[in-house]
């Protein structure tokens, strides 16, 4: 019953995703930083949907993206951050951080793990 001729189905994309540069990974960051940075709640408020189409709109560089990129984006941001939150309490590596940060300021903003 062995059928030699078998080859399982592959998933395909229908369209070709996005992939991310720096420049534009910084740009949403600021930008959603400048939607949020009086009011740290407003993240995501309204809706999802009404937030990320504020940040497209500002953007030319987001003008052909849907919110549903912008979103799962930002919830990829989120869990490499939790990731590397928890990753620096288990290893003891805050402390190589607090000791570059001792001999180079600019790796992290006055904010950031204290």
């Amino acid at each position: 019953m062995e059928n030699d001729d078998y080859q399982p189905l592959l998933r395909r994309r229908r369209n070709s995703y996005l992939k991310w540069t720096e420049s534009q990974v910084l740009e949403f960051l600021e930008l959603v930083l400048d939607l949020v940075k009086d009011v740290p709640e407003s993240l995501e408020k309204p809706t999802a949907q009404k937030f990320y189409a504020k940040v497209i709109e500002r953007s030319f560089a987001f003008k052909d993206l849907n919110y549903v990129v912008l979103k799962n984006k930002m919830r990829l941001f989120r869990t490499q951050y939790i990731s590397a939150v928890q990753w620096m309490s288990n290893t003891g590596s805050s402390s190589v951080l607090i000791s570059r940060r001792i001999f180079n300021k600019n790796i992290f903003d006055e904010q950031s793990f204290v």
